[in-house]
Parts: structure tokens; sequence; C-alpha cells
């Protein structure tokens, strides 16, 4: 586990944030929107008042058990209206576990074109995008963030463990307008199963694979064909659009695996 202060990253300057984040550390044209998960207070469901939907983005390929520990985690986050899209390239068990686990999961077939959650809830929302084939993981986010119905997109990675104020801590800059962008630090990482953990030393960055933003951006930049380096490159991409002027925001990173 870590615990980090925010730092500047390049010419971004960072914002300043008192809540602290985690540890270990793409819109749908449907009219079934699917609610998962007791969260929140019961007469809160639909209600006008909430804040802007947050979809969080889990990539995954035959790790079923890690979508589960995913899901319970972002399930958990103090943030509502959320959405976790997880978007699958592996084989059939992750559709029949999560429809086991999560009744009313979304299963989409294909990527759909943004539209208003209109149904968005205190619950949780549970959607799954089963691609036939293995795609880059470059290409598993552009179509994502084609079919998030989120305000804010943020990554998770079906391997993380975050607190319960990782969602909000990142996402409420991108709402309020004070970023366009935000990222955690890395300064420790643990290593399972033998639970080793190596601190980061000397200046300490952006763990890209954190990324939110807006999905307005996301839509605009998208994200290259690549497993490796997408979402750095993203980034760099989204602040040479907006002439450095971009703020990135780094809350405390906690731990991520």
């Amino acid at each position: 586990m870590s615990s980090s202060n925010s730092g500047t990253a390049g010419m971004i300057k960072p914002l300043t944030s008192n809540a602290a984040t985690s540890r270990l550390p793409t819109s749908v044209n449907t009219s079934a929107t699917t609610e998962v998960g007791p969260k929140a207070a019961s007469n809160a469901a639909a209600d006008s008042s909430l804040p802007p939907l947050v979809t969080v983005m889990v990539l995954t390929c035959n790790r079923p058990q890690h979508v589960l520990l995913a899901l319970r985690q972002i399930e958990a986050q103090d943030y509502r209206p959320l959405e976790a899209l997880v978007v699958d390239d592996g084989t059939a068990q992750l559709k029949r576990l999560l429809r086991n686990t999560y009744p009313a999961v979304e299963i989409l077939s294909t990527p759909l074109l943004p539209a208003d959650a209109t149904n968005a809830s205190a619950r949780l929302m549970v959607r799954l995008l089963s691609l036939p084939y293995h795609a880059s993981i470059g290409e598993k986010r552009a179509l994502a963030v084609r079919s998030a119905r989120g305000k804010v997109i943020l990554h998770w990675d079906d391997d993380d463990v975050h607190q319960e104020r990782r969602v909000s801590a990142q996402a409420l800059p991108i709402i309020r307008g004070e970023a366009d962008l935000s990222a955690l630090e890395l300064t420790t990482m643990v290593t399972m199963p033998n639970r080793q953990f190596y601190t980061v030393r000397g200046v300490h960055g952006p763990l890209f694979a954190s990324l939110a933003y807006s999905a307005s951006l996301g839509r605009v930049l998208s994200f290259a064909n690549v497993s490796l380096g997408e979402d750095l490159d993203f980034a760099e991409r989204a602040v040479q659009a907006c002439c450095c002027s971009l703020k990135l925001f780094l809350p405390p990173h906690l731990c991520h695996s």
C-alpha cells in the first residue's frame, strides 16, 4: 500500500484535493437500463437531483473472478450514479457468471452510439460489452468510450483495488469544470499472490492506467489500436490539443496491484 502527495506531470499543473483516493490500484441507446446492487438510499432512485452519471470502464479477458472483485469495489464507491461498463473479449464464462451474479446485467453484442442515461439511479448499473474476437486494449477502450453513458469515464483495471472515494476524488473535479483529465499518482505497487510491496523512488508521476476524463474528450480523441501505452498516448494528445493548458488532477494514491 502507499500514501503520496500530488505532484506535477511535465507542464501540467495539478489541482489539489482534500479527498484521499484509493488503495490497490465509452452512452447507449437502449430501452432497458440495468440497475444492480443494494447501494444508497432507497428513495434516491431516478432522482433528478443526482449528479451526472459516471462510467467506470473495466477491460478484461478470461479473468471472471477479477471482474467480480472489481464490480464489488465499484459498487462500494461513495459516488452515485455509476455504471460499470465491462468490455470482455474472452470466453462466454464471464457472461454466464455475470448473469448469475447480477441477473439484471445488460449484455451488449456491439458498441452502441451515445445516448442519455434516462434511468440513472442511486444503484450501480452493470453492462457487459462481449466481443466475438480478441481486441487490443486501445480498441477495447475506444469501443467502451462509444458505449459509455456517463459524463465522465474512469478506467479501472480488473485487478485493481481502491478505496471507496476513488471515483468521487477523480470525477468531481471534472464535473465541476476544474479539470479535463485526472489520474492517480503511482508511489507503491503490490504483486499478488506473494503480496510483495514495492516503493517507487524518486519523482512520482501519474499512473495513466487510472485515467478519468470527460466523455466528450474521450470521443473526440479516442484511443490508438495498440495494447501498450494507449493511455499515455491519449493523455499526451489531450494536452497537445489544449495547448498544455489542461490541468491534471493527481489525488493521493494508496495502492495498485
